[in-house]
């Protein structure tokens, strides 16, 4: 089997029109999205990859759900990968490190700043409805087992080893205790996400402690009338 062959062909033409990322980039200004989201080029040092192909990596990243090690992976080896970020087949496309680096110098409000607004032009364009939206949580585990901790809060003199003073004992001080039922407890987070019921999008996420009353605020926005499981009901209405 002859497996030099030399072809002279496009990127473009290796991706099926019917191809979903296509229909995505037909649909969305790319561009704009880009451009909400303000990076000074200085800051990033030698990465050797321009700032909008490292956007659309990370948006890439996001849709797939993949790591830093396997979105590595995915574009070296994915002709759609590297046409959707705009390599070229034989350009080397981002490691995990330079994936990892990046999205640390952008931070967390540039990261939401820019899926944000590729949420406002699917809005725009009537393919988010937002009318009803469904509220879910699920524990974060911080830490299996916390009795070095509990032990050294009793040997301190306190009574209890609960949410009002574990924060003095943990590495990180926003941990609080969890319960799902009255036998089944945690150590970590909560993590909420909102869903757009109709096009099945991620409206919005955030992560807790083990009070979900903040939930409120991601269960209803613009108005859209949330569905939520049973824990999350009560503490809503």
């Amino acid at each position: 089997m002859n497996t030099n062959q030399i072809e002279m062909v496009s990127v473009d033409s290796l991706v099926p029109a019917t191809h979903p990322y296509k229909k995505l980039k037909s649909l969305m200004d790319f561009d704009r999205i880009i451009k909400s989201v303000k990076v000074d080029v200085s800051e990033l040092g030698a990465t050797g990859f321009t700032v909008p192909r490292l956007v659309m990596c990370l948006i890439l990243q996001f849709i797939e759900n993949l790591s830093d090690r396997q979105f590595d992976r995915f574009m070296a080896e994915n002709v759609v990968g590297k046409w959707f970020c705009g390599f070229g087949l034989t350009e080397k496309t981002p490691d995990y490190t330079t994936i990892c680096k990046f999205r640390n110098k952008l931070g967390a409000e540039k990261i939401e700043k820019l899926f944000n607004a590729c949420r406002t032009q699917l809005k725009e364009q009537g393919h988010m409805q937002e009318v009803f939206t469904f509220v879910d949580a699920t524990a974060l585990i911080s830490k299996l087992q916390m009795w070095d901790e509990r032990d050294k809060a009793i040997s301190d003199g306190y009574e209890k080893f609960n949410n009002e003073v574990i924060g003095s004992y943990t590495k990180d001080p926003e941990v609080r205790i969890g319960a799902k039922s009255n036998t089944k407890f945690w150590f970590g987070f909560k993590k909420l996400l909102t869903q757009d019921m109709g096009s099945g999008m991620i409206i919005a996420n955030d992560f807790q402690n083990h009070d979900c009353t903040r939930s409120k605020l991601l269960a209803s926005p613009d108005a859209a009338l949330p569905f939520c499981n049973r824990v999350l009901q009560c503490r809503l209405l």
